[in-house]
């Protein structure tokens, strides 16, 4: 609703709230607005190896092992025909297996576990996107990938992109740069030149650009190394 119309009067606005979404209806305009908050995600193994943490609230390391450990064994020993939600001191766990991994949220009481369970869900298919089948193996020796889908989905505990195209596009372009970087670097050890980070016009040509603002940002560093 645009910032210029005038508010709408107290009879025409009907607010209904359902755990963690609130519906708003303005005259015939519907909106979502969502309250979910993740505290935190927590991927480990059948065998209780910790494999990926994210902690959307501010805890302690010593807050953060007792908490891992204890969910860790809490979760393994569940039976899989046990549910997937399961209360755990003031907040509700969301888990779900896949293959040989547990992806395992916290969330609040009023928080909405089916939400949570398509969170999970839309990370693994981001995964599995940008992996192809993705396995414990792609975690365990690409966790810096991991960290960085799930920062690009998620933010301070909330859905912030939940176009998988969009988080795919995002991460492209990052691995794009950074194998500019890759080849730039190579390039002045082979000429036995600094590896400091310079541009060169050849350097940059051989990378092929896939989206404008990558172009862009390839133009930039051009014209900053031509100076």
């Amino acid at each position: 609703m645009s910032l210029n119309h005038p508010l709408p009067s107290p009879s025409s606005v009907i607010v209904s709230r359902s755990s963690s979404l609130v519906v708003v209806v303005v005259d015939d305009d519907v909106f979502l607005i969502s309250s979910f908050q993740m505290q935190f995600m927590l991927l480990f193994s059948r065998q209780g190896k910790l494999r990926l943490q994210k902690w959307y609230v501010p805890l302690s390391d010593k807050e953060k092992k007792k908490i891992t450990r204890e969910l860790v064994q809490t979760v393994l020993a569940r039976k899989p025909k046990m549910c997937s939600f399961l209360e755990w001191r003031d907040l509700k766990v969301v888990y779900k297996r896949y293959a040989s991994l547990y992806f395992c949220c916290a969330i609040e009481e009023q928080d909405n576990e089916l939400i949570t369970l398509e969170i999970i869900h839309r990370y693994v298919e981001l995964l599995d996107k940008y992996f192809g089948s993705v396995c414990e193996l792609d975690i365990i020796f690409n966790f810096e990938k991991a960290y960085f889908i799930l920062d690009e989905f998620l933010l301070g505990g909330e859905a912030q992109e939940t176009s998988k195209k969009n988080v795919l596009k995002a991460i492209e372009q990052a691995d794009l740069l950074q194998e500019v970087r890759r080849r730039i670097r190579t390039k002045n050890e082979n000429n036995g030149v600094n590896n400091d980070f310079t541009i060169t016009k050849p350097t940059l040509l051989a990378v092929r650009p896939r989206s404008r603002f990558m172009t862009f940002l390839i133009f930039l560093l051009l014209q900053i190394r031509l100076r």
